[in-house]
């Protein structure tokens, strides 16, 4: 899989997840299970320079891996405040 882009990579692992779907939303590819968001393909979001996924991440996630890792992973825009990391 080293050939493939970021996104087809990041697809080939969403959409293996039972039941989950691609769908365009807000200009960029969302993944979802019966409807539900659970991540975003981010690319330059707003000129951030930025490629990266936002995912729905389980309650007390976001703070320990933006703590541990902030070279990595971030707070995003609209969903961070629900707990989202990217």
């Amino acid at each position: 899989m080293k050939d493939l882009s970021t996104l087809e990579r990041v697809r080939a692992v969403c959409l293996a997840l039972p039941e989950a779907e691609e769908k365009e939303a807000w200009g960029m590819p969302t993944f979802r299970v019966r409807g539900k968001l659970f991540a975003h393909f981010a690319n330059d979001h707003h000129g951030d320079g930025r490629v990266a996924l936002w995912l729905k991440a389980a309650e007390g996630a976001q703070e320990l891996l933006v703590e541990a890792a902030p070279e990595r992973f971030f707070v995003p825009p609209y969903m961070g405040p629900r707990g989202w990391v990217g």
